[in-house]
């Protein structure tokens, strides 16, 4: 439960009253409250420039709260000592902000929160700030702390890791109003608002939150993904530069070419023109990445195990980690499960590899970067091996982007991948 999967989580303002917003790192997932939906239905989007605020509010952000009273339609973002303000119409931050988190009355040991909430049923004229193992109440309509606090969250019938700290809260919608609920690491509880207490014992998020911590998992993924292609598609530029006559290389050349020679089967005894074609198309598939990432909105999506089925994303009858439609990139639940976050990463460039390049998926170019000797090439293995591969070939294997951007970044061949799975 250690790691936190959610900074922050928003209740939807004017227009938006059946989504809730999951902010984590410097994105968010808009999650779908109405009949029939009930999941992640969108994510994973940079919330900087989808919600025009500066990145100090908007990459980490503590808490947010929805105004309530004289400031509905107004969302404030928390962090550190201090505080901004957004508005729903405007979709911008308000003129004369941040300012001091001690503007609420919060200071000494709340001088920087966890996480709050707006409370609903008899305490909606309040709202609630937690740091730690404690939480404040603050009264809208006076503008002030409510005496009698801080509290322990054991008084809300809060036990083990959750009564020593809460990473973000959200209302329930619909037939789930009254309740909110409380996340910590990859658990939430259930908090009924009738009874002040929480009704039920810790849950996973992962199956119960449809989508959510998958779509989270695919931004924390392109981060990581966007880190690696960064650096090696500088290094082919400056490269292919060098090559023809431009300035002298200036990174590791003997771990680039030793790459490159891996990866792409591009040794540097190879005709100068000869690898001058290849590194363009390296470049070229590099470039057509990125314009997918931008659209991640709609190109990733969480599915259910039916509906990987049904989009034929399984694999002796499971469904793999993330996989291709030829619309959009899939992520089930086993792109969480028992995956860490750099195969989550190169799963990624793989799978968007796929998108931008229709031969991707050959057998002879879809060699895994794991498929070497000694591995038997029995049943249903690739039909060669990752290093049998000819440069025309590895060109389009999407497992060579993958493996060669980590070369780069990393300075060796790690080869994060399905390979490695819980790295």
């Amino acid at each position: 439960m250690a790691k936190q999967w959610i900074n922050a989580a928003l209740d939807g303002g004017p227009g938006f009253a059946d989504k809730s917003y999951f902010f984590h790192d410097n994105q968010y997932v808009r999650y779908d409250w109405q009949p029939g939906q009930d999941r992640a239905e969108f994510g994973t989007v940079l919330t900087a420039p989808a919600w025009n605020m500066p990145p100090l509010f908007a990459d980490n952000p503590d808490g947010m709260l929805d105004g309530q009273g004289p400031y509905q339609g107004k969302v404030y973002f928390f962090k550190g000592n201090q505080y901004s303000r957004y508005d729903w119409a405007g979709n911008c931050q308000d003129a004369g902000y941040p300012q001091a988190l001690s503007a609420w009355g919060l200071q000494g040991a709340f001088a920087s929160i966890d996480a709050c909430m707006n409370g609903q049923l008899g305490y909606a004229p309040y709202a609630y700030f937690l740091k730690g193992s404690q939480y404040m109440r603050y009264e809208w309509a006076t503008d002030r702390l409510s005496e009698g606090y801080p509290r322990p969250l054991t008084a809300w019938g809060l036990k083990g890791a959750f009564a020593s700290g809460i990473d973000a809260c959200v209302a329930g919608k619909g037939d789930y109003a009254g309740k909110s609920y409380l996340f910590k690491g990859d658990q939430y509880v259930r908090f009924d608002w009738k009874t002040g207490q929480v009704d039920a014992d810790p849950q996973p998020i992962l199956g119960n939150w449809p989508g959510l911590l998958e779509l989270v998992a695919a931004g924390r993924a392109k981060t990581t993904a966007a880190q690696w292609l960064a650096q090696a598609q500088q290094q082919v530029v400056a490269y292919t530069a060098a090559l023809n006559g431009g300035p002298a290389f200036g990174f590791n050349q003997t771990v680039f070419e030793q790459a490159l020679a891996t990866h792409f089967h591009l040794a540097p005894t190879l005709p100068t023109p000869q690898r001058l074609q290849y590194l363009t198309a390296i470049n070229q598939t590099m470039s057509a990445i990125w314009p997918k990432w931008d659209a991640s909105q709609t190109l990733f999506k969480a599915r259910t195990d039916a509906e990987a089925t049904a989009d034929g994303g399984t694999k002796n009858g499971k469904p793999v980690r993330a996989y291709f439609t030829g619309v959009f990139i899939g992520f089930s639940e086993n792109f969480v499960r028992d995956t860490g976050p750099y195969c989550q990463a190169a799963v990624l460039v793989h799978e968007t590899v796929h998108a931008v390049d229709a031969v991707s998926g050959e057998p002879n170019n879809h060699i895994p970067e794991w498929f070497e000797l000694p591995r038997p090439k029995t049943g249903d293995a690739p039909p060669k091996y990752y290093a049998e591969q000819t440069q025309d070939e590895a060109l389009h294997n999407p497992s060579s982007y993958a493996a060669f951007a980590q070369h780069i970044f990393y300075g060796e061949d790690r080869r994060y991948g399905a390979g490695r799975p819980t790295d």
